[in-house]
């Protein structure tokens, strides 16, 4: 996967509820 798409993928699950940034990073 490109790291584009993983930072795209990063903000998607930001902007979801219960998900932040340290969340995302992790999974």
């Amino acid at each position: 996967m490109a790291a584009n798409e993983i930072e795209h993928l990063i903000r998607l699950m930001g902007r979801l509820p219960g998900l932040g940034p340290r969340s995302a990073r992790r999974a």
